[in-house]
Order: structure tokens, then C-alpha cells, then sequence
């Protein structure tokens, strides 16, 4: 029976020393994250912050489009809606950044473009490279050059 209590007590006390452990973990995380957060707002340029903004309002933009054009004509897989918002988020993001000419789009033009990527049907990548990736890789590459010659 003291065995049994003696066990039982060195569990508590190892969970207690979990969960302390874990707390203090959890404080040097938010310390940190607090830092990375001040880091970021400071060395984030107001053209990246733009950047950022294109993107959530060419997706909120593309999503009421979607729920719009869904009225006539009633896409009824969400995978098939949500690739279309995507994808028209995406052509607005590149319509805007051909517009506001601002390099610091690129990247996250980049990361709509992965992120529509991930939504296709491994059986449509070489559809979706083809009719999709190549040609936005050639207005990237347009864009670039105008970045480069018009630095604005």
C-alpha cells in the first residue's frame, strides 16, 4: 500500500514539474512572439503592409464575385468554389500589382500562387502549370522588368 502511495505521489510530483515547465515555456514564448511582432511592424515597410492588404481585399472581392456569379450558375462542390475565388483573387492581385507597381508584392503573389497549387487535383498539376503557372510566370517576369526600368 505505501508502495502504491509513494508512486502515485512521484506522479504528481513529475506532472506538477510538467506543467510548471510548461508554463515557463509558454511565457518565453509570448515574450517572444511579442518581440517578433514589434520586430515585424518595425522592419515590415508600409509597401509590404500594402501588399498584404491587396491580397485580403482581391480575396474578399473575388469571394463576393464567386458568391455572385454561384447565383447563376450553382458550382456544387466547395473545393470547385473555393479554386475559383482563388484563382480570381490571384488575377486581381495581379492586375492590382501591375497598377501599384509595388516589388513587395511579388512575394505574397508568389504564396497565392502555391497556395492555389495546393487545391488542385494532382491529376490537374500539368493543366494547371500549363494554363496557369507558365503564363503567370512570363507577367512576373513583364512585371519585374518594369520594376526594374520604372522603379516609380
Amino acid at each position: 500500500s505505501s508502495g502504491i502511495n509513494a508512486e502515485y505521489g512521484g506522479t504528481q510530483l513529475m506532472y506538477a514539474t510538467v506543467v510548471l515547465d510548461l508554463d515557463k515555456l509558454n511565457k518565453a514564448l509570448q515574450a517572444t512572439m511579442k518581440q517578433l511582432q514589434l520586430h515585424c511592424k518595425t522592419h515590415l515597410g508600409s509597401e509590404t503592409l500594402a501588399a498584404i492588404q491587396v491580397k485580403a481585399e482581391s480575396m474578399e472581392a473575388a469571394e463576393q464575385l464567386v458568391k455572385e456569379a454561384n447565383q447563376l450558375i450553382k458550382l456544387k462542390h466547395e473545393k470547385s468554389t473555393k479554386f475559383v475565388a482563388e484563382l480570381t483573387s490571384l488575377l486581381i492581385q495581379v492586375e492590382r500589382l501591375s497598377t501599384n507597381k509595388n516589388p513587395c508584392s511579388m512575394p505574397i503573389l508568389n504564396e497565392s500562387i502555391r497556395n492555389l497549387r495546393s487545391i488542385v487535383h494532382p491529376s490537374n498539376l500539368h493543366s494547371f502549370q500549363d494554363n496557369i503557372e507558365v503564363p503567370l510566370a512570363h507577367i512576373q517576369a513583364r512585371l519585374k522588368q518594369e520594376f526594374l526600368i520604372n522603379p516609380d
